[in-house]
């Protein structure tokens, strides 16, 4: 009997240290839960917060190409307009000028006109390209065609020539640069 009171005992001194055990692991779980949760919600939101700057930055970077682009496209667009313009204005006075009798005043007008013209074109051309100096030689040429107007002493390329080369070479540089529009270039 002795010896049942001794495993009765232990068994009674056991269930009060597991009982003590169970304590220190539901005091533990208790503290130490919620500070893992709050390092686990720390590392899940800088890994949301990189995430999200990131994405934010990808965003940012496509927003800003985008509208380069669109700048880039709505310039080149409106330097090909002013071109073409300055170019047909200009080869309609030569043309006009050619076949006309013009008044003394009528003339000093579309001379003015013409050499504003031609400085307008030269500035909206790039004179590293080589159509672009093309283009500069044969707009010279109607200059020199305007100024000298042939005669039986000082024959000329005829204007009709000159006026399809103009026009030639002028299509040329802008079918490019319409086509670098398209591709937003």
């Amino acid at each position: 009997m002795d010896s049942l009171y001794v495993i009765l005992k232990s068994l009674q001194d056991n269930s009060q240290s597991t009982q003590y055990l169970s304590l220190v692991i539901a005091l533990l779980a208790v503290s130490f839960g919620p500070i893992l949760s709050y390092f686990s919600a720390r590392l899940t939101i800088k890994h949301q917060l990189s995430t999200f700057k990131e994405q934010l930055s990808t965003q940012i970077s496509i927003a800003e190409r985008g509208i380069k682009s669109q700048v880039l496209s709505k310039n080149r667009q409106d330097w090909i307009n002013t071109l073409r313009d300055s170019i047909s204005e200009f080869v309609s006075i030569l043309y006009m000028v050619s076949k006309a009798k013009l008044s003394e005043h009528e003339e000093k007008l579309k001379a003015e006109r013409l050499f504003n013209l031609r400085l307008r074109i030269s500035l909206l051309l790039n004179a590293t390209e080589d159509d672009h100096k093309q283009l500069e030689d044969f707009l010279e040429e109607g200059m020199d065609y305007y100024v000298r107007r042939p005669t039986k002493k000082t024959p000329q390329r005829p204007f009709k020539e000159i006026r399809l080369d103009i026009v030639d070479i002028s299509q040329k540089i802008l079918k490019r640069e319409w086509e670098r529009v398209k591709k937003i270039e």
